[in-house]
């Protein structure tokens, strides 16, 4: 996922020097050539890089208090242990405190796969550190029976790549990189017939403070000119990992979900999405003992 970080500021840099080009004469080229709308992909750059307050911007943001509370609401009374690994296990001597399903908000949800995230990263991606990724949102809609809409936002740090384009003509374009990234992308969840078995498929993806509209256009302008399908490659590298991370099954078995499962005692059996209320939760379904 971070290589196509990195493939996507060289794109902007490189997206740059074309826009640079057009305006001194070369628009119509590129747009025939390459369906480049110059002024387009100057003024999405533009709005890419224009400073973002996480307050107005992040709807659903999470916070260290949803954390705590998915740790200690009543129907899980402290009995979800976090291991060493990064798995998680049920405390057999509190195995009676859990009585009933188990829910939890999208919220909440954000704030464990952050943690999860982290320990993921601090285990196998140390070398991507530098862009300080963090999960920033998680949001859940279109809820079904047997489906729903798993939104996340990550924030990556760009400011070290910007640092190692010091040369022209890099050196006066480079500003117009954004400093953090925010990428946000929808898949849908549907629920197969086994217990943990489900598809995941990609919906839609956003970029900063673009519109959906204008994202679009700035992936398709990606994929014109490199043949790279930037936003599948991210459904497939990250979206996949994060949803695996929450749920998990026989081929995720670090998954939060599964992980609790492989413990005959804590009666989960498996998962599911509902709304009540004007409330979205990921519920952590029980079963008989």
């Amino acid at each position: 996922m971070f290589k196509l970080l990195k493939f996507l500021i060289k794109f902007i840099l490189t997206i740059l020097i074309i826009v640079i080009i057009g305006l001194v004469g070369g628009c119509i080229y590129l747009n025939s050539a390459y369906g480049i709308n110059v002024i387009d992909v100057f003024n999405q750059l533009k709005i890419m890089n224009e400073e973002i307050n996480e307050n107005e911007y992040i709807e659903n943001k999470f916070s260290n208090e949803d954390l705590d509370s998915s740790k200690n609401i009543s129907s899980l009374n402290n009995v979800i242990n976090k291991n060493g690994d990064g798995t998680y296990t049920i405390d057999p001597d509190k195995i009676s405190m859990l009585e009933e399903d188990i829910y939890l908000t999208d919220k909440q949800i954000g704030a464990i796969v952050n943690e999860i995230f982290k320990k993921e990263m601090e285990k196998n991606g140390q070398e991507y550190s530098k862009y300080n990724p963090e999960v920033k949102e998680v949001t859940f809609s279109n809820i079904t029976p047997t489906s729903t809409y798993f939104t996340y936002m990550v924030k990556l740090d760009c400011s070290s790549i910007k640092e190692e384009y010091n040369t022209f003509p890099f050196t006066l374009l480079k500003n117009y990189i954004p400093n953090y990234l925010y990428l946000s992308m929808t898949s849908s969840i549907t629920h197969l017939e086994k217990p943990f078995s489900y598809e995941i498929n990609y919906v839609s993806t956003k970029i900063n403070k673009l519109t959906d509209e204008q994202t679009s256009s700035f992936l398709n302008t990606i994929k014109n000119v490199t043949q790279l399908d930037f936003a599948s490659e991210i459904y497939t590298s990250l979206s996949t990992t994060l949803i695996n991370l929450m749920i998990g099954n026989e081929n995720y078995e670090d998954g939060f979900t599964y992980s609790l499962s492989k413990n005959a005692l804590s009666g989960v059996k498996d998962y599911t999405f509902k709304e009540e209320n004007g409330n979205r939760y990921y519920v952590i379904k029980r079963g008989l003992i």
